[in-house]
């Protein structure tokens, strides 16, 4: 049965709140508590972790949505493609496990650090149960929005009690991978009574090559989004670690809530593929592009106008480095979210992942250069810089690949009521930010009144997507 495409999106952008907020907040109480050099190595290990996770999960958690989707109607066949991705998924992890313990055993600047590098390693022994692709397949994303905002909620109230002074690093760190690995869990439970697992007549390789090419992707975009923080681990001092990572993690919750939006129509998308219905595939790209336009651009504004704010609110005096960074990086949100539509909704859907593993290994190959070449010359503004001209190039190659598959139509009204909006929306923050300075404070009156004043305009210019969004809720209410 088809669920509401606004539903999906709507369940999909509170999952991804979850896993946006858990981090940010979590980074919001440490900043005041452990120490900057814990909190860098604690990230360098988090980042180092995160490239043996990215092989653990090989492309399965796009392509087993894909091919879920498009086998609704066939139980019997879905269970079987989810039994093959199974197996599959646990060779890998327990390859990249041992592949993890050897390096950490083996190297001494790791082994000197065993206790944090296990514990930031959890989530990858627990790879396993990574099973959401199985229920996004099935549009069931209220039921993961659910588990996931219970298990990061829990580990919120764990955090509060056991970090209490600034040498609470590792139960820092131990908190962040149970986030991660109590929804694993908690996952692979349910999942018993939902699907059969057979390990009789299974047909493993052909999902091999659709596999490893997303994963060639999903690699290069690991390289190109992660390596800036990887060679400030090497090149520079766990401080700047802390400094940079505290910037980039509001861009990356900001642009992860747009991204899912976008994730959201896939398995819609590649049905309307397989079934060739273009008109409709055009229709959901669009009407889901306008809602993400709606998002990232106050967002990207808020950035660039009042970053100072921001880092005195949320981490305090000492991070107030990290807010000329934000400024630098404030454009990623825009960018990043364009990128998640076009690449991993539109390209993936139309079967031409090929083209996303192009597109992500050549901004791979300029983001090690950039950082190569401007970290040593700018430090963290150099790395910052590098993202950003990385992840443009990654937009203009998609932008080149995906314009055959769709037509993007604006619904009328849309540009000129969102633009409106968007202009009050900065002139708004502007003349707030020069009556009350940089203090912490004034960042949630200025986002209050920012975000009332945006909507307003919206409204009052009739923009179609509020408009509209407005008129289902009024029926749905009225039970219509």
């Amino acid at each position: 049965m088809k669920k509401s495409i606004s539903g999906n999106i709507i369940f999909n952008v509170i999952y991804a709140l979850w896993n946006a907020a858990f981090p940010l907040i979590s980074s919001v109480y440490v900043a005041r508590i452990l120490l900057k050099e814990d909190v860098g190595q604690i990230a360098f290990a988090q980042n180092i972790v995160s490239y043996f996770l990215t092989f653990a999960s090989l492309g399965i958690p796009k392509y087993g949505i894909r091919e879920i989707a498009c086998h609704l109607e066939d139980k019997r066949e879905r269970e079987k493609i989810f039994s093959e991705l199974f197996v599959i998924n646990l060779f890998s992890t327990v390859v990249c496990s041992l592949l993890y313990l050897g390096m950490i055993f083996a190297v001494p600047y790791f082994r000197e650090r065993l206790t944090v590098y296990l514990a930031v390693a959890l989530p990858l022994f627990a790879n396993i149960g990574n099973l959401d692709w199985f229920y996004a397949g099935q549009e069931a994303y209220r039921e993961i929005a659910r588990r996931n905002g219970l298990t990061k909620l829990l580990c919120m109230l764990v955090l509060i009690f056991s970090v209490r002074d600034r040498f609470d690093g590792l139960p820092y760190a131990l908190v962040c991978s149970a986030a991660t690995v109590g929804y694993f869990v908690w996952n692979a439970l349910h999942l018993l009574k939902d699907v059969r697992i057979s390990v009789r007549k299974l047909d493993c390789r052909r999902h091999f090559a659709p596999v490893m090419l997303l994963l060639g992707s999903i690699i290069a975009n690991d390289i190109y989004v992660k390596v800036d923080t990887t060679m400030l681990g090497i090149r520079g001092s766990a401080e700047d670690v802390a400094v940079y990572t505290y910037a980039v993690r509001p861009i990356r919750a900001l642009c992860m809530i747009a991204v899912t939006a976008g994730m959201a129509v896939l398995p819609r998308l590649s049905l309307c593929h397989a079934q060739k219905r273009r008109e409709e595939f055009s229709r959901w790209v669009s009407d889901t592009y306008e809602i993400i336009l709606l998002f990232a651009a106050p967002c990207t504004i808020g950035l660039l106008l009042i970053p100072e704010m921001m880092t005195a609110a949320l981490f305090g005096g000492q991070y107030l480095e990290s807010a000329a960074l934000l400024r630098i990086l404030a454009p990623l949100v825009l960018i990043i979210s364009s990128c998640g539509l076009l690449g991993q909704s539109v390209l993936i859907a139309s079967g031409k992942e090929k083209y996303q593993l192009h597109a992500m290994a050549a901004g791979a190959v300029l983001s090690v250069a950039l950082n190569l070449v401007l970290i040593p010359a700018y430090g963290t503004a150099g790395a910052a810089f590098a993202s950003v001209i990385s992840e443009l190039s990654v937009l203009f190659f998609y932008l080149l690949q995906s314009k055959r598959e769709f037509r993007l139509r604006f619904e009328k009204g849309y540009l000129s009521s969102w633009a409106a909006g968007c202009v009050i929306f900065g002139i708004t923050l502007t003349a707030l930010k020069r009556g009350m300075g940089n203090n912490g404070a004034g960042f949630f009156i200025c986002c209050g009144i920012g975000a009332a004043v945006y909507f307003s305009v919206l409204i009052a210019f009739k923009n179609p997507v509020l408009t509209n969004g407005t008129k289902r809720l009024k029926g749905r209410l009225r039970g219509k």
